[in-house]
């Protein structure tokens, strides 16, 4: 659990938007840093916004490889191998993967809709070769 004293990084600088951002905003998200493209407030390199869950205070965090020499980076807030079994993480690993598995889902019923509609476009394949045949057309010189 992070302690509000223990929450390193008071605010973040939107490169997009040129407007501060603390902890307490209800609009920002995981995602927000790129849509804001939020940096860090002491040494402006990127970092992301970590939602409160339970007794944990919402703060930002500075990404694995970013603020290395940042006063602001606590010891807590290193982002070492434990941050992949971090149950934020899971979940905002987890919000990721049910958007890309809707989106295969989506699309494998748009192209099964196709397949069955498969016996049309070959009847009109069939119907353009025998234009083609029929109206002697040359399709090499039809095509340049």
């Amino acid at each position: 659990m992070k302690a509000e004293s223990e929450v390193s990084i008071p605010f973040a600088i939107s490169m997009f938007l040129d407007k501060e951002f603390t902890p307490d905003d209800d609009t920002l998200n995981y995602e927000s840093y790129k849509k804001l493209g939020l940096t860090c407030g002491k040494c402006r390199e990127l970092i992301f916004f970590k939602p409160g869950r339970g007794e944990r205070v919402s703060h930002f965090s500075h990404f694995k490889d970013t603020g290395k020499g940042c006063e602001w980076k606590t010891k807590n807030n290193t982002n070492t191998s434990n941050q992949d079994t971090d149950s934020e993480s899971r979940e905002q690993s987890l919000e990721k993967f049910q958007i890309k598995f809707k989106g295969i889902i989506e699309r494998a019923i748009i192209q099964y809709q196709k397949i069955s509609s498969s016996q049309l476009l070959r009847q009109q394949i069939e119907e353009g070769k025998r234009l083609v045949a029929e109206y002697n057309i040359n399709i090499e010189a039809w095509l340049r």
